[in-house]
C-alpha cells in the first residue's frame, strides 16, 4: 500500500450509538474484493461487549465467507 500524505492522532473521548444498524448484524461486508468488512458496536450494541460481539462476528463472517 502508499504511504499516507499525512496522519493525524485523533482521540477518541465519547461515543454513544443512539440507532444501531438494522437487524444488529454485528458486521456488514461493504466489499468482497477486496475484502471489507465493517463492524463496531453500531453493528450490535452501545457496550463493550457490543464491541466484542461485532468482532467475533467479523472473525466468523471471514473465516466462513473468505478463508479457503
Amino acid at each position: 500500500m502508499p504511504k499516507p500524505s499525512c496522519i493525524k492522532v485523533h482521540k477518541w473521548r465519547y461515543s454513544q450509538v443512539e440507532k444501531s444498524y438494522i437487524g444488529k448484524p454485528g458486521c456488514l461486508v461493504v466489499s468482497t474484493s477486496p475484502v471489507l468488512i465493517c463492524g463496531g458496536d453500531g453493528f450490535s450494541c452501545s457496550t463493550f461487549e457490543g464491541c466484542i460481539l461485532s468482532a467475533e462476528s467479523i472473525v466468523k463472517n471471514f473465516t466462513e465467507n473468505f478463508v479457503t
